[in-house]
């Protein structure tokens, strides 16, 4: 059984492709291994401390009220 023309234009150009891949995943392979990087990323976590600082608060005052006799209120 021969394949049509279509077919083997079809399989000529997916191997080219395959080659192409082949070697773009070979020169970012290179590249990823060339670049050093030393840069430190600082986080800025100073909305996640004021957070907590606010839970505190809340759940502080929640105690007191229950510890004077006194249900807390929807807020």
């Amino acid at each position: 059984m021969e394949e049509s023309a279509e077919q083997v234009q079809r399989c000529a150009e997916m191997l080219c492709m395959h080659h192409m891949l082949k070697e773009a995943l070979s020169v970012i392979g290179n590249i990823n291994k060339a670049t050093i990087s030393t840069t430190t990323w600082s986080v800025d976590n100073s909305r996640l401390q004021v957070l907590r600082v606010l839970a505190g608060r809340r759940s502080h005052h929640s105690c007191q009220c229950v510890t004077e006799g006194r249900v807390p209120g929807p807020r």
